[in-house]
């Protein structure tokens, strides 16, 4: 099968051959172990009675694929039944999969825009610990210290503090408020 003419894909899956297999058997991290050696795809042949574990943790680990057996009931006979997912769990599986995936994200590290009120409000910043005048020597300890800035005038970056320490206001600042501007 060839696999870069885009009418076949190989996919490769990771399967322990027990009927049913114990979740300590699953070995999910041949995953990547088979993706990295062989540069393809990867995915999980689910033979163990938890509906979500294996699958989760498969897709987690690159799995692009995962194949579980199905019955409509586990009482019918038959050699796979009693370990296969019936209806609802099919759906529940299917259901956290996709939410599972979406929790993978591309993979760069940044503030996310959903991380910014927090980054704002959380960021520890040079703030005044009470009111300072306009002219106020400024002392770490004394007038103002690193805090998290709350809903307050978030001021300079704890970077600058030897920059503030014993520098002039050059306006009055408001307890809580941040260090911006000094001389």
């Amino acid at each position: 099968m060839e696999k870069n003419n885009g009418k076949n894909k190989l996919v490769f899956l990771q399967c322990t051959s027990q009927y049913p297999a114990s979740l300590d058997a699953l070995n999910l991290n041949a995953i990547s172990t088979i993706h990295h050696t062989y540069n393809v795809s990867v995915g999980f042949s689910d033979h163990s009675l938890d509906p979500l574990i294996g699958p989760l943790v498969a897709v987690g680990l690159g799995a692009c694929v995962i194949e579980k057996h199905f019955t409509t009931r586990r009482s019918l006979s038959g050699p796979d039944h009693f370990f296969a997912l019936e209806p609802t769990e099919l759906t529940e599986m299917i259901k956290a999969i996709r939410e599972a995936d979406k929790t993978k994200g591309d993979g760069v590290k940044r503030v996310l825009s959903s991380e910014e009120e927090l980054r704002r409000f959380a960021t520890r910043a040079i703030q005044a610990t009470k009111p300072i005048k306009k002219g106020d020597i400024l002392q770490e300890g004394v007038n103002f210290d690193v805090l998290r800035p709350g809903n307050k005038t978030r001021g300079v970056e704890p970077r600058f503090l030897q920059d503030i320490e014993g520098k002039k206001s050059s306006s009055d600042i408001e307890q809580g408020d941040g260090i911006i501007h000094y001389e």
